[in-house]
């Protein structure tokens, strides 16, 4: 019971994080964009959980770990990453409702965009089913062995890779360029994240 109690506080940290930082900054709810991407972000949290409470309990338990347990350069990158997280969120508000320093996207891309930010997630969702080591931290296991089969069998690092491009598509659906091109500002932390999470598996 204490386990499901943890995984729906984190859940329900994750949209709420999410919702506050799209809507504080624009100081107004009638964004329907943002209501939209936040109500199928939520579906998705919840549904993705859910499988993986019955079908990859050994996937979700590795996801719910915390922070503690950092070591070394990770206790560097990790709050590097979740800067660069909340400024391009953050962004993404702040040029629709202050800057608009480009013209909104043609409605192709702003469809693209949702369709990315769906089918993002998915891949992400599906790279952490398919990898049981696939903790918030940098931890390496006894049991633990490179995966090379299912995504990583085509993407040595897919969910980082599905995370990018999940943000990409947010950016499109919420029509702010700006969003788009602060996704680079997560480059530098993911690609810190991977040298640490390969020199810990040679």
């Amino acid at each position: 019971m204490d386990n499901y109690l943890k995984i729906f506080f984190i859940v329900l940290f994750s949209i709420a994080f999410f919702s506050i930082l799209l809507l504080g900054p624009a100081l107004t709810t009638k964004w329907p964009d943002a209501f939209v991407l936040i109500l199928i972000y939520a579906f998705l949290q919840i549904t993705c959980t859910i499988y993986m409470i019955i079908y990859a309990p050994k996937s979700l338990e590795a996801r719910m770990g915390n922070y503690v347990s950092q070591k070394g350069l990770d206790r560097i990158a990790t709050p590097l990453l979740w800067l660069s997280l909340l400024i391009w969120i953050i962004s993404n508000p702040i040029d629709v409702f202050y800057l608009n320093l480009f013209l909104p996207p043609i409605v192709e891309l702003k469809y693209l965009g949702l369709f990315l930010f769906i089918f993002s997630f998915l891949m992400v969702f599906l790279a952490i089913v398919q990898n049981e080591f696939a903790a918030p931290t940098v931890l390496i296991s006894n049991e633990q062995k490179v995966i090379d089969s299912g995504l990583y069998s085509i993407v040595r690092h897919p969910m980082y890779l599905s995370f990018g491009i999940w943000c990409l598509g947010a950016s499109l659906w919420l029509e702010s360029y700006l969003g788009c091109i602060l996704v680079l500002i997560l480059l530098p932390p993911v690609l810190f994240r991977i040298y640490i999470e390969e020199r810990e598996l040679i």
